[in-house]
């Protein structure tokens, strides 16, 4: 029963993806979709496109570990970023005229700013298409019995048939399919869980005291200083996200910034609601008449095996697989085209001496998705769990990008080259440094004990101070330059 309705679930989306394809003239038709999507489609999109594996089967299963005190991230700060998006960042976007970050950066800093943003940008999305992958694959072998290696291959060639015939469009209306699909599984599985009272007693009208009470903390307590720990937690999720790609093109490719705006709202407010579906999971399977310790994937099918008959086990199987594609296949779309604009179609184009044809572009989108798909695929054999392959994802986008992100949207005067630049690789460094070191606050044990602050954020801060070091010294040479020529003008007229 599972391989039928699997079989006919990829039937189904190949088909609505060939049918809602379009012949792809321009880069602008195949990944913005030609600026045509309405409110519906674009809120569709958003939501699609960050409520993937980490949100409902990763996220699930460490609010069943920990408690509350993991949501900060997601669902609440992808909630929050959206929202920001909505309010700051759509007119902005639509102001600059840009298709990607890259585009943003080189209006700003030139081909140095738009070749370092790629670099630091693209390759963290390997960490965002391998969480999708691996969740997806043991999906496959917790059901099917396939293994892991076979999974691996199947899902990437599956998302590599949906992204790259039609491009965006076709992603977008394949999107709304599997959002049907993820809505249905959801309540079908969260209703009979509710009915089984196992998380609030109806009779007594109080939530079960079979659930620890840790697990209503919304702070870790064994943090030294748990509030840095929230904020830090909760930029990560929020600000962190704000150069994001696909947040970027999914705003871009509606078709003016009234309607970006609407759409990024309307996502924020679905996106937190789908949110707590997998919190109320995770404190359901907390309770005690469940095994200790959860494995990957255990909450929601272990949930799903005691509740639901096969049948409906088939329809959340179905749901799951839905919410893990949906996020795949714009995690490979949206860095694709970073890489295919940014920096491949510039190094080709000065090397042949003339601009690529559109035809050719197109052509170069599609085995930039491949590739990222291929190294996706590598680093997800590489044994790291999804959750820490995604938070890791999220963290060197706020220490490197973030500053420099909305330093050029909001600018009054022109940034220099340097100082944006210098700001990139100074957060990239740090945030290295921390990652190898295994260091979760700035500094590390120097210092952890004086002033314990969450290291992308700290990294964040730093970055901004050198924003604001650079872009001052390169004023003052500039002045002391107009002086001296002013004064050798004086002197020689």
């Amino acid at each position: 029963m599972f391989v039928i309705a699997l079989v006919l679930l990829l039937a189904i989306l190949f088909v609505v993806g060939f049918a809602s394809s379009r012949p792809s003239n321009s880069v602008n038709e195949f990944v913005l979709a030609g600026q045509q999507f309405g409110i519906g489609m674009s809120t569709c999109s958003l939501i699609a496109t960050w409520y993937g594996a980490e949100s409902l089967l990763t996220l699930s299963d460490e609010v069943s570990r920990v408690g509350l005190q993991c949501i900060w991230i997601d669902p609440l700060g992808i909630s929050l970023c959206l929202a920001m998006a909505g309010g700051f960042l759509a007119p902005l976007l639509y102001r600059k005229n840009v298709s990607t970050i890259g585009d943003l950066f080189l209006q700003s800093s030139g081909r140095s700013g738009e070749l370092i943003c790629s670099l630091i940008v693209i390759p963290s999305y390997f960490g965002w298409i391998a969480a999708q992958l691996i969740a997806l694959s043991l999906l496959l072998q917790a059901y099917l019995g396939i293994p892991i290696l076979y999974g691996l291959i199947g899902s990437g060639c599956v998302a590599a048939i949906l992204c790259v015939g039609g491009g965006n469009t076709s992603i977008a209306w394949v999107n709304v399919l599997l959002l049907a699909i993820i809505g249905l599984g959801l309540s079908v599985l969260g209703w009979a869980v509710l009915k089984g009272g196992i998380l609030f007693d109806f009779e007594r009208w109080q939530f079960s005291k079979s659930i620890p009470s840790t697990h209503w903390s919304l702070m870790s307590p064994d943090a030294s200083a748990p509030i840095l720990e929230v904020i830090g937690a909760l930029a990560v999720g929020s600000i962190g996200n704000l150069p994001a790609i696909e947040l970027i093109q999914r705003i871009r490719s509606a078709k003016d910034a009234n309607t970006a705006r609407t759409a990024c709202y309307l996502a924020s407010g679905v996106y937190l609601a789908l949110g707590c579906v997998p919190i109320f999971y995770g404190l359901c399977f907390s309770s005690h008449q469940w095994s200790n310790g959860t494995d990957q994937l255990q909450v929601v099918s272990e949930l799903a095996k005691y509740y639901l008959s096969e049948p409906f086990q088939v329809v959340l199987f179905l749901a799951i697989v839905a919410t893990i594609l949906s996020t795949l296949t714009t995690a490979a779309m949206a860095p694709a085209s970073m890489l295919g604009i940014n920096v491949i179609e510039p190094i080709v184009g000065r090397w042949l001496r003339r601009p690529l044809t559109e035809q050719a572009k197109v052509l170069l989108q599609r085995l930039c998705i491949l590739w990222m798909l291929f190294m996706g695929g590598w680093l997800a054999s590489s044994g790291k769990s999804a959750f820490e392959l995604v938070r890791d994802c999220y963290g060197m986008l706020l220490s490197s990008i973030v500053v420099p992100f909305i330093a050029i949207l909001t600018q009054r005067k022109p940034w220099s080259s340097r100082a944006i630049t210098s700001t990139m690789l100074a957060g990239t460094a740090l945030w290295w440094l921390h990652f190898f070191m295994g260091w979760e606050q700035l500094g590390g044990p120097f210092f952890e004990d004086l002033l314990p602050i969450p290291h992308e954020l700290g990294e964040a801060m730093v970055s901004a101070l050198v924003l604001w070091l650079v872009q001052g010294l390169d004023r003052t040479r500039a002045s002391d330059k107009e002086d001296s020529i002013g004064i050798d003008l004086a002197r020689h007229p």
